[in-house]
């Protein structure tokens, strides 16, 4: 499970910090990245169960 994990924040961390890093719409982007956390941690969970 953790090597899921540290794959699902590895790729959202990638992700995000570009998003994170304009400051063009910052509430945009927090809601863009609060729901990436969720379908990471989600995402995570599930590959942590099947393996």
């Amino acid at each position: 499970m953790g090597r899921a994990v540290a794959l699902a924040l590895g790729l959202l961390w990638a992700v995000s910090y570009p998003l994170l890093a304009i400051p063009e719409s910052g509430s945009a982007q927090l809601v863009w990245v609060f729901t990436a956390w969720l379908v990471a941690i989600v995402f995570a969970a599930g590959t942590g169960r099947d393996g």
